[in-house]
């Protein structure tokens, strides 16, 4: 014996077949978009311009500093030749500057000296001092 199927009372056409709605373009979703990205673009290239122009700056800004120490060294060059002995000698006697051959102590009434060794005394203290005032 075969088995019968059983229909079922109700239909079956129970389900239907859902369509997406259409999409309708976002016009300001897109606009947003597109003002962000060409925001942030822009903004990349406005900081990369400030960053190059102040590292123009720099370089010159070092330039004019290797140029001033050129500068300095060579007057620094100049102050030694123009104070160095063997330039200031024949000038000094040319103008009558030369060593007294005696010396004179004068004295003015008055003053009291009590020895040289006061004297000896401040020599030696610029002389461990050096050149600073």
């Amino acid at each position: 014996m075969t088995a019968q199927p059983i229909t079922s009372p109700r239909p079956t056409r129970r389900f239907r077949v859902l369509h997406a709605p259409k999409r309708t373009p976002r016009f300001g979703m897109w606009l947003v978009t597109v003002l962000l990205i060409g925001g942030v673009f822009f903004g990349l290239i406005y900081s990369q311009t400030r960053l190059n122009s102040r590292a123009i700056a720099l370089q010159n800004a070092e330039r004019a500093i290797e140029a001033e120490l050129a500068r300095m060294e060579n007057l620094q060059l100049e102050v030694a030749r123009l104070q160095s002995p063997s330039r200031v000698a024949p000038a000094a006697e040319q103008l009558g500057m030369v060593f007294p051959g005696e010396r004179h102590t004068l004295s003015a009434p008055g003053v009291i000296v009590q020895s040289d060794e006061g004297i000896e005394r401040l020599a030696d203290l610029k002389a461990a001092l050096g050149d600073t005032p």
